[in-house]
């Protein structure tokens, strides 16, 4: 049986921050899971320059479907592998099949359905796109196995090097083949060579394979398990790729195009940071579950960090987005300009839901989780339909203001349902505020003290460096950044 350390060992977590490894850990995680986002943006930026927003609409509207599947090889089983107290050698085979078959069949439904998906959105470049992306589901599906093996097993440097591995080489071939050959296809290969790369970088580090196993009773128990993660990690697809399909079903893909890209621009800066914070909050969590522990002070540490870091990238995204775009991106992409502010805004204000999922998993009470999912999602589902009429800007400012409730009510929900103490969370989360909000301030008045021309947006972006800098040796000083929730 795979069991827990007894709680009264000792291990990095429990020494108040002074693992040495914890700065090089804490570094490796922002730059291997931050990768991703950094080629995605890369992409994005290559894509703006070569592609028209309709073609690049075509794409996105696409991976709005494949990664249906993809949320659902990243849950449900996924969280099983990773907090179940099973014996490995059922339970680890068992879920791979389950896994690797839900890709399949989504896959599968996929490209069956591919010529009836692309002439409901009168886009016949559509059919080919989402032919191709279907036959990666399973091969995603995989990874998603992958990940869930090492997060279990707290391989956690080894799976952030394989995902740098792949996003980097994945962003080299990618880019190359764009400025050769500007087509969608080229972002077609450019996501199947990072599930390529990938797949087989993990399949080197990983401390055991799938087998041909298969426990209908242990499978049984997982679905069960599953059921309510899966049903509120679908709402929140909903709240989160709704705007694409409805401002595609309403205006054109162009519209969702240009609504996707202000999304990806804002979105991949501040999942940077979200993302290395969202690995480690589930394997901490859930950790602290298996030893019995009280789960308030990690949650306490991570409301004050995504505060500082989540909400410090999106306020530079706010303060310098007018700039960014003027200076990088072809003059029809100007329209999303201000969609990226308020999407910027989005992203720092999703600190508490994206809390949930962590604490509820951990905790074995994903019904809970569902039924927070279900209100904000319900939410955005009114709103996304409601407003999709009126475009990209109506749209993302009615979103942004679902997602700023999303707060107080994330709080309320882990405190009333959760039974826990959210005072810590809550003073550390106002002092990282503060700190933000001064952040913001100073940024705002330094950054259009010069007219440089050309030469601003550098010389703004050097000076948020410097100031962000500076605000998170503050927060590590003020100890609402400690260093040692990124560590293994």
């Amino acid at each position: 049986m795979s069991k827990a350390p007894p709680s009264s060992d000792t291990t990095p977590d429990d020494q108040g921050g002074k693992d040495p490894k914890a700065g090089s850990m804490a570094v490796i995680s922002v730059l291997g899971l931050g990768s991703q986002q950094f080629a995605a943006l890369m992409m994005t930026l290559l894509a703006a320059a070569t592609l028209s927003a309709a073609e690049y609409g075509v794409y996105t509207l696409a991976v709005v479907f494949a990664e249906f599947v993809v949320m659902l090889t990243y849950t449900g089983f996924f969280h099983y592998v990773i907090n179940a107290d099973e014996d490995e050698d059922r339970l680890l085979p068992t879920v791979f099949w389950i896994m690797v078959s839900i890709g399949a069949v989504g896959g599968a439904l996929i490209g069956v359905n591919a010529a009836l998906i692309a002439q409901a959105f009168d886009a016949p470049q559509l059919t080919l796109v989402l032919q191709l992306l279907a036959i990666l589901q399973p091969f995603g599906a995989m990874i998603g196995w992958c990940t869930a093996v090492l997060t279990r097993h707290g391989k956690m440097k080894p799976y952030f090097l394989c995902i740098g591995f792949s996003n980097l080489g994945a962003l080299a071939l990618g880019a190359a083949t764009l400025m050769i050959w500007p087509s969608v296809l080229a972002l077609v290969l450019y996501r199947a060579a990072r599930i390529a790369l990938c797949l087989f970088s993990m399949c080197w580090v990983m401390p055991t394979g799938p087998r041909l196993r298969f426990d209908v009773q242990l499978a049984r128990r997982a679905a069960r398990f599953a059921w309510g993660l899966y049903g509120s990690a679908s709402l929140k697809f909903v709240s989160n790729f709704g705007a694409d399909l409805m401002l595609a079903w309403f205006l054109s893909t162009a519209e969702a195009g240009l609504y996707r890209f202000a999304n990806r621009l804002a979105f991949a800066a501040s999942s940077l940071v979200t993302q290395p914070l969202n690995a480690f909050a589930l394997k901490k969590f859930g950790r602290a579950s298996r030893q019995g522990k009280d789960i308030s002070a990690i949650l306490a540490q991570f409301f004050a960090a995504s505060i500082v870091l989540v909400g410090g990238v999106a306020m530079t995204i706010v303060v310098l987005g007018d700039q960014l775009v003027t200076a990088l991106f072809r003059p029809e992409f100007s329209a999303a300009t201000f969609a990226i502010v308020m999407m910027a805004l989005r992203s720092a204000f999703s600190v508490g839901h994206n809390l949930i999922g962590p604490v509820f998993s951990a905790l074995h009470r994903n019904a809970t989780g569902m039924a927070y999912n279900l209100v904000v999602a319900a939410l955005m589902v009114v709103v996304i339909p409601a407003f999709a009429p009126f475009g990209l800007n109506a749209m993302a400012t009615a979103t942004t203001m679902v997602q700023l409730f999303s707060i107080p009510f994330a709080l309320f929900v882990i405190a009333r349902w959760g039974q826990l103490d959210i005072g810590p969370a809550l003073r550390d989360g106002t002092t990282a505020l503060g700190l933000v909000a001064c952040y913001s301030a100073v940024l705002f008045a330094l950054s259009f003290q010069f007219n440089l021309g050309s030469a601003m947006l550098t010389v703004n972006a050097a000076l948020a460096v410097l100031l962000g800098a500076i605000t998170v040796l503050l927060a590590v000083r003020f100890q609402v950044l400690k260093p040692e929730i990124l560590t293994r």
